[in-house]
């Protein structure tokens, strides 16, 4: 069963829709809102390559917060998200 790869506006949009979602549960603040993407690149993690995508927000006064990392499969879904891009 092969998996077809998602096309880089449906990542962009998952990565919005996880973003959005942090927001409503609270596990991030409301200024993230409507972030715009900083960047987003595949990055190999061991033996899996995944999406990364950065949103900045200089809302936050603590720097080491300020940029927001989101993990997406090649296929979609949504992995992960934090604040070291690790």
């Amino acid at each position: 069963h092969t998996h077809t790869e998602a096309s880089k506006a449906s990542i962009e949009k998952t990565a919005n829709e996880q973003l959005a979602g942090l927001v409503q549960s609270g596990k991030i603040d409301k200024s993230w809102s409507n972030t715009p993407i900083l960047n987003m690149k595949k990055k190999k993690f061991h033996h899996n390559t995944e999406w990364v995508i950065s949103y900045k927000n200089k809302a936050i006064k603590d720097k080491t917060k300020q940029t927001l990392y989101s993990f997406i499969s090649l296929y979609g879904e949504p992995t992960g998200a934090n604040h070291t891009g690790q």
